[in-house]
């Protein structure tokens, strides 16, 4: 399994549990909570920013405007699965 798939599927399950919260907003921050991971892990946040924009790109996020922190709009009404966004 590829590094970008696996964390992917983190991205993917974080998604879908802030959509179940009701969450407007998603950032790599609440992922990051989410599926517990460090502040200091470095790695594996880029990994989800590259997740995330990689969903954009997939029309289930649309980006809010703000640069920094990068929030992303949650557009998709419904849980999506990884088969959905990664061919």
């Amino acid at each position: 399994m590829n590094f970008f798939r696996k964390n992917l599927e983190e991205t993917v399950n974080a998604f879908n549990n802030l959509l179940e919260q009701g969450d407007a907003y998603i950032t790599v921050k609440k992922v990051r909570k989410e599926n517990g991971i460090k502040s200091t892990d470095r790695s594996k946040l880029i990994f989800y920013s590259r997740s995330l924009q990689h969903l954009v790109r997939r029309n289930k996020l649309e980006e809010n405007g703000a640069k920094k922190p990068r929030q992303y709009k949650i557009v998709a009404s419904q849980k999506i699965t990884i088969d959905d966004v990664y061919p």
